[in-house]
């Protein structure tokens, strides 16, 4: 996990594929985004762009539980 520049953002690398693990938080009900919407050209690594500025600690824990499971 690490911060992105301009906002209340991080991005988590993955080991499985982006598009599986946004397809299981959206299951979830967590809303992120893939990481290669954010990239320009090849080379992108997989992973997920999600917002922590606007959820309470409640909602971010729960959150960030659900992304742990869901990026192994």
């Amino acid at each position: 996990v690490y911060p992105m520049d301009g906002g209340l953002h991080a991005v988590v690398e993955t080991a499985r594929p982006e598009a599986a693990v946004v397809a299981t938080l959206r299951a979830a009900g967590v809303e992120v985004s893939p990481l290669s919407q954010y990239w320009t050209g090849t080379g992108t690594r997989p992973g997920i762009v999600f917002g922590f500025g606007a959820v309470d600690d409640e909602e971010l824990a729960r959150g960030l539980a659900a992304i742990a499971a869901a990026a192994r």
